[in-house]
């Protein structure tokens, strides 16, 4: 009976010894493979933000290419004009513009703003005459000789959150008007923030420098 009594004094506390390095030995791995885990989805969601954020860059920079690649089409220095020539050209570019925004599918509109900021060109001819862009940053910018990207506000045609990318229109003397494109925020975020998945429920978004939501998957 001694001996058993021995025995039990050392079994036991050895056991229970065991049992707490066990247990401690299998909390510092859950932490180390957490910790791991957790560092290794941080590290993905810093990559996938750095190369999203490139490739945002060089999308927006290809709607300035577009723009500035339209603006030197003689039809649209023409259409600035308010002669009978000038008034013809008009017609002929809303045609231009009426394709090229079927064709790309970011713009919601394409429009051509004479010097006084009326649009008297644009894919859709509800627009032309009634908007008056004199007073937007985008316009004073591409009136100044700059290509301008401007922050995320409403479209006065649509009410939809959009950006605009303007250019001017020269006749290689002077800047006769601005040609802009309206950039949907929806086709942006269906096109770089609406496909991206982090875990099971993760997801992306996207803010201007301001702090605004401007880009996210649930639209409301």
């Amino acid at each position: 009976m001694m001996k058993m009594n021995i025995r039990n004094k050392f079994l036991i506390p050895t056991i229970l010894l065991i049992i707490v390095g066990m247990g401690v030995s299998a909390t510092i791995s859950y932490v180390k493979s957490k910790d791991a885990l957790s560092a290794a989805l941080l590290d993905n969601i810093q990559q996938r933000a750095r190369s999203t954020a490139t490739s945002l860059e060089s999308w927006i920079r290809d709607r300035q290419l577009d723009l500035r690649s339209w603006s030197h089409e003689e039809i649209y220095v023409k259409a600035t004009k308010s002669s009978i020539i000038g008034k013809a050209a008009r017609v002929t570019a809303n045609g231009k513009l009426a394709r090229l925004q079927a064709e790309y599918g970011y713009y919601e509109d394409i429009c051509l703003a004479g010097a006084d900021g009326t649009v008297i060109a644009a894919n859709v001819e509800k627009i032309i005459g009634k908007i008056n862009v004199a007073d937007r940053g985008y316009f004073k910018a591409a009136m100044n000789g700059d290509t301008y990207v401007s922050d995320v506000s409403l479209s006065r045609n649509s009410g939809n959150p959009v950006f605009f990318v303007a250019t001017p229109v020269s006749d290689g003397k002077q800047v006769k008007g601005v040609l802009f494109g309206v950039v949907s925020i929806a086709k942006f975020s269906a096109n770089f923030i609406d496909n991206i998945k982090v875990g099971q429920t993760g997801y992306a978004f996207a803010i201007d420098q301001a702090g605004m939501l401007i880009a996210h998957p649930d639209r409301s």
